[in-house]
């Protein structure tokens, strides 16, 4: 909590402190990436187990800040994103857990911890383990997760806290979720309600099928001036030196294998999420896969820090961003594409009943909106309009000159 030391002192020569009644309460929601298969290649330098003890030790540095500071965990399984803390209501008709019997052992173990830090650990836990317990072979064969679906929980939870500590302060009426202090609310209580953001601990690959979902998201973030911040614990091998700028063109073009020649179909493994730290202002860190349960606090504590923290360092910055995008055609991640002028919609290559005969001035529909576009000439080479020849007029002692803009000449010495 912070404290504010006042002027004079007490009786006793004791000082006097009180908090401060300005102070913004902070939200912090940490997606997991629970991916067994990615956890399983990450066993023998950073195991699940480790992991999760130094991102509760994160949960708590954060805690400890303010009594006034919340924490969220979500899970982003593969098939499914769910609630780690906190923990969901149990379903209508279940049976209610009785408090009158002895106390467990796990409650008298954690009898001198802070309280609420005893109940983000056995809840994150607990709901971790029957997780994990429920995983099938569907979930150990995928290679991403649901991410979209994590983060619209997390956006969802934010506007929820939002908009209770706006009833609480007398300003329910005033709308709008907004997150970091900076948002353009209607008034100052919305604008400075509630400093919220989001981190992303990844350990999968982007599946390029959520694009559009995940991008929703991600613009619904921005809006709200919720930032999110990545961590990504496998690195970025596979899409290290992504593409200067992603290329659009106007039309649709063919290819043999359904995919234009320029750039064939490509997945990044974390394409997107680059985009969301660079759309929200977030950052963005990559760290090697040989990085040990010791250095993942550090990480943590020294590239995630609070809103009010980061304005006295200097975060980490990415040199590039991958820009690409998926098609909305078949899924993938393409730097060259083609978009429809109506819906704006992403395609890698034209239908294959328009695939023959692609000439200029046929039309071709849309597969998400069915407008007929027309199209254009791409492929073709520009045409080249040769440079006007300037006219020289003859001046004195038969000397010419270039006609300028100006009616009037250049005036001879002694004018």
């Amino acid at each position: 909590m912070n404290l504010k030391k006042e002027s004079g002192a007490d009786i006793d020569g004791s000082e006097h402190y009180h908090t401060e009644k300005d102070q913004i309460p902070s939200l912090l929601t940490v997606i997991l990436d629970t991916n067994p298969r990615a956890w399983a290649a990450l066993s023998r330098t950073l195991p699940q187990d480790k992991a999760v003890a130094n991102i509760l030790a994160f949960l708590n540095i954060h805690l400890s800040y303010s009594s006034l500071h919340q924490v969220a965990v979500i899970a982003s399984h593969p098939t499914c994103a769910k609630w780690l803390y906190p923990s969901p209501p149990p379903p209508p008709g279940s049976d209610v857990e009785m408090r009158d019997g002895p106390p467990s052992s796990r409650k008298a173990d954690t009898a001198n911890k802070y309280d609420i830090f005893s109940q983000v650990e056995i809840a994150v836990i607990s709901s971790l383990r029957r997780l994990n317990e429920a995983s099938t072979s569907e979930d150990l064969g995928s290679t991403n997760t649901q991410m979209s679906g994590a983060l619209t929980l997390a956006l969802a939870h934010t506007n929820k806290a939002n908009t209770l500590l706006l009833a609480n302060m007398g300003g329910a009426d005033s709308g709008g979720a907004s997150g970091g202090g900076t948002g353009r609310g209607n008034s100052g209580m919305a604008m400075h309600a509630l400093n919220a953001r989001i981190l992303i601990i990844s350990v999968s690959d982007a599946s390029p099928s959520q694009y559009i979902a995940t991008m929703n998201s991600v613009f619904a973030a921005s809006h709200a001036k919720v930032s999110i911040d990545v961590l990504a614990l496998r690195g970025d091998t596979a899409c290290s030196r992504p593409p200067p700028a992603t290329t659009v063109a106007p039309a649709f073009t063919n290819s043999s294998n359904g995919v234009p020649a320029a750039v064939e179909a490509a997945s990044g493994r974390t394409t997107f999420l680059q985009q969301a730290a660079d759309i929200t202002g977030g950052t963005y860190l990559s760290v090697p896969n040989a990085v040990d349960a010791a250095g993942l606090l550090s990480f943590l504590m020294f590239g995630f820090a609070d809103s009010e923290t980061r304005r006295g360092l200097i975060p980490p910055t990415q040199d590039s961003v991958d820009f690409r995008a998926a098609c909305f055609c078949h899924r993938r991640v393409i730097a060259t594409g083609f978009v429809c002028s109506i819906c704006l919609s992403i395609f890698c290559s034209i239908p294959a009943e328009k695939a023959a005969d692609i000439s200029p001035g046929n039309a071709v529909e849309c597969l998400t909106c069915g407008s007929n576009l027309v199209l254009g000439f791409y492929g073709d080479k520009p045409a080249v309009i040769p440079r006007r020849k300037r006219k020289r007029k003859r001046g004195v002692n038969g000397v010419g000159r270039e006609e300028s803009g100006s009616l009037a000449g250049t005036p001879r010495p002694g004018q």
